[in-house]
């Protein structure tokens, strides 16, 4: 990863910065998979305000990162809600290598299916209700974004996006939205 650029939400008085970062993460999902994995994408706003932040960074080779540029400064929808820097090389000195990979929290209906089952197989206690309950009630502190997949065809969903700082550069490959499936981005 020698390379990345930026794609800044340009703010809006009629929406919320996370709905426009989900409009962009959309774009984004259109255009990924035909790059196999090899761009990863980190938010160095990440956190702020428990919200992914107005900044997408992609990371990859310079052939990639350039190509993907151009794509996105054609793409109508970055274009219309983003600013899309130019291409840089990655600086030598950078602050550590961190991964961005997807969170699974379970809702409602996962607590509801997991009572139904268990009052099935007559396994259904006091007590296990209230372990239940305490592990799935925890508080989600990662920020997310509210998307519709093209590869399941499901309209709505939330994906949460979980941020692990790393010591060292680890080599591999990145989902259709760009996070990690084991590799890391550099951090600056």
């Amino acid at each position: 990863m020698d390379s990345y650029f930026e794609i800044k939400a340009i703010p809006d008085p009629e929406l919320l910065q996370s709905a426009i970062v989900a409009q962009l993460m959309q774009a984004l999902h259109g255009l990924l998979p035909a790059y196999e994995g090899r761009v990863g994408i980190s938010f160095p706003a990440y956190g702020q305000a428990r919200a992914l932040g107005g900044i997408l960074r992609l990371h990859g080779s310079s052939e990639d990162i350039q190509r993907l540029c151009d794509q996105a400064r054609d793409d109508s929808v970055l274009s219309n809600y983003a600013l899309i820097t130019d291409v840089f090389p990655v600086p030598e000195k950078v602050k550590g290598y961190s991964l961005y990979r997807r969170k699974h929290v379970k809702g409602e209906s996962d607590i509801r299916r997991l009572i139904k089952r268990h009052k099935a197989r007559g396994t259904w206690t006091a007590e296990l209700e209230e372990a239940i309950f305490a592990q799935y009630r925890q508080p989600q502190n990662c920020p997310h974004v509210t998307l519709k997949s093209y590869t399941t065809g499901q309209a709505k969903f939330m994906l949460f996006i979980e941020q692990v700082m790393q010591g060292k550069a680890v080599e591999g490959e990145f989902n259709a939205y760009g996070l990690s499936k084991g590799g890391t981005v550099p951090w600056f």
